[in-house]
């Protein structure tokens, strides 16, 4: 069964991210079989330049360890949640 895994690359000084917050928790209500992952950029420069995060915030989605999309700066709930379903 493929799974689709949600990164999500932040940094404490980065406002939009709670922003980004707020919309990732509202989708997990209604979909709470995702999995996502919150990253540090700080604490986990190594994964962050692996994958190619140059700015916070960035998602990143996988499935089965296959990067299916990346996308940096915040994006609107609606357009979040879209990308979502087109990859799961």
């Amino acid at each position: 069964m493929e799974h689709l895994i949600i990164l999500i690359f932040t940094a404490e000084w980065s406002g939009s991210v709670q922003m980004l917050r707020g919309f990732v928790e509202r989708i997990m209500e209604d979909k709470p079989h995702l999995v996502v992952y919150w990253i540090d950029i700080e604490q986990h420069e190594d994964l962050a330049l692996d994958l190619g995060v140059t700015q916070a915030p960035t998602i990143i989605l996988l499935r089965n360890s296959d990067m299916v999309d990346h996308v940096r700066g915040v994006l609107p709930r609606h357009k979040l949640l879209q990308l979502i379903k087109e990859h799961a």
